[in-house]
């Protein structure tokens, strides 16, 4: 039997712990408080949609600051609501407090984590959630690298939420082929034909976490460039020197968050000066054209040159493979849902050689849960 002071504090303790069905109503008013809301400033299709999320998902949204992406009526168009799923709906939402103030201003970029984490939308390794990239002009707020960019056009609060209302609805990032045919702007074909053929793209859609350097075809040159007649294994070994394999490095990171190591093993070194951001590997450089465009398993950044590094150092890639399979494993394990530029490979093939990479991470700059604005 207890000691009676014991006793006393372990009563209080139970006392004052909120029992399930007293949290389970206290959810149900603070989500009907918060449609009531939703309602009052004219986001009446999106708001029929929040009964759908499941109760620990609400419970979670309570819980802390919040920033809501709510799509106008409009937005949903021709669209059924009733197709809006979970994982969409938990895309919409971010962790923190995402007011103009704390949005960075172009050409920077915020990327922020969502309430998205579900492992059949998301493959980011480490439990870690899925993103959003945000920036403001002087007056307005957009999402970025979406199908279109999206635009917030009102904002309102609610209790411990911020809600932007947005003139489109969010897409979730999809695989890394996807992603690159999503941009049009951009002429992609042959690095996706020579990546495609030496094996590397099938190795990215495997990983969970990858930072793509993609050149533009003008970067290839006439008939492929420095690559054409390259023998494949040289191909292969260029082509991976443009990968960080397990981890997704955003650009709010580059340069600030320690050293990267390619999936061939070089390491990468980044540069910021007055005509954009700068990505070097070896002798070659090339200036980010379009930074931050999100898959499903890690991110993309669209260069204006080919990284012509033949090199590789297959010890170097491999030796921080058990420092970033551990950290992944620990983050699974844990339950967590960190984001940013923490190395992770939990369930990622081992790269290297004719069958695959030797995986590639940074044994510097492990950051798990690191802050995201720039």
């Amino acid at each position: 039997m207890l000691p009676l002071p014991l006793l006393c504090l372990t009563v209080l303790s139970l006392a004052a712990t909120p029992s399930l069905a007293q949290q389970t109503s206290n959810t149900s008013a603070y989500l009907t408080g918060l449609i009531d809301k939703l309602n009052s400033v004219g986001l009446r299709t999106f708001a029929g949609q929040l009964g759908k999320l499941p109760q620990d998902v609400l419970h979670e949204l309570e819980q802390g600051n919040k920033t809501v992406f709510a799509p106008s009526n409009a937005a949903f168009g021709d669209f059924a609501p009733t197709n809006l799923s979970v994982p969409v709906l938990e895309y919409h939402i971010a962790s923190g407090a995402y007011d103009a103030q704390n949005i960075a201003h172009a050409p920077d970029h915020s990327v922020i984590p969502t309430l998205l984490a579900d492992p059949q939308a998301v493959q980011l390794g480490g439990n870690r959630s899925q993103v959003l990239v945000v920036q403001r002009s002087d007056t307005t707020i957009f999402v970025l690298n979406q199908i279109l960019n999206v635009t917030v056009l009102q904002s309102d609060v609610y209790q411990n939420l911020i809600i932007h209302t947005i003139d489109a609805r969010l897409e979730i990032p999809t695989s890394f082929t996807s992603t690159l045919n999503a941009l049009p702007q951009w002429n992609l074909t042959t690095f996706f034909a020579q990546a495609n053929a030496s094996g590397v793209i099938p190795r990215i859609e495997a990983a969970h976490g990858f930072t793509a350097f993609v050149p533009v075809e003008a970067a290839f040159g006439t008939g492929g460039g420095a690559l054409g007649g390259a023998s494949p294994s040289t191909v292969s070994t260029v082509l991976n020197n443009h990968i960080i394999n397990g981890t997704s490095v955003y650009s709010t990171s580059l340069g600030t968050a320690g050293s990267y190591v390619s999936a061939s093993g070089e390491p990468f070194s980044f540069s910021k000066n007055t005509s954009g951001t700068y990505v070097t590997s070896g002798n070659t450089s090339a200036r980010i054209l379009q930074s931050d465009v999100i898959a499903q398993n890690g991110v993309v950044h669209v260069i204006d040159a080919l990284l012509f590094n033949n090199q590789s150092d297959p010890g170097a890639a491999s030796s921080v493979y058990s420092i970033a399979t551990a950290s992944a494993q620990s983050q699974t394990a844990s339950g967590s849902h960190p984001t940013g530029t923490g190395q992770s490979s939990a369930g990622a093939a081992t790269l290297g050689g004719p069958n695959g990479w030797a995986t590639a991470f940074s044994a510097v700059g492990i950051a798990v849960g690191m802050a995201l604005i720039v």
